[in-house]
């Protein structure tokens, strides 16, 4: 019998940083791109899209940069980056306060010097 329950584990992964595409050197790159040739001699559709997806992913992945983002199992919508660095601060302050005199933190703790 198995008593210990299964938890699932944040894990990395890389997306693409749309915040900071080159939009000018990508819409340079697609428009210069002769799309009609690439596909002329080919009767596949299927072969034509992968043909065109191959070319476009190639030009997208040139100018839109990745960023690594940890995705957390059963994490919650509203958790974001924001609350828990609120979160991190409050415990901080929490701990602070245990280890000093309630009369030398008063001041630090209500943010005021």
């Amino acid at each position: 019998m198995n008593i210990f329950a299964y938890r699932s584990r944040s894990y990395k992964r890389q997306v693409w940083n749309f915040n900071n595409v080159d939009t000018t050197n990508v819409n340079g790159e697609l428009s210069e791109l002769d799309w009609i040739s690439l596909c002329e001699n080919i009767k596949d559709i299927d072969e034509i899209y992968s043909r065109w997806y191959g070319y476009f992913r190639l030009i997208v992945e040139k100018y839109i940069p990745l960023k690594t983002v940890t995705i957390r199992a059963k994490g919650k919508p509203w958790m974001d980056s924001k609350v828990r660095l609120s979160i991190k601060r409050r415990d901080r302050l929490l701990r602070f306060h245990k280890k000093t005199p309630i009369s030398n933190n008063v001041g630090t703790l209500s943010g005021s010097t």
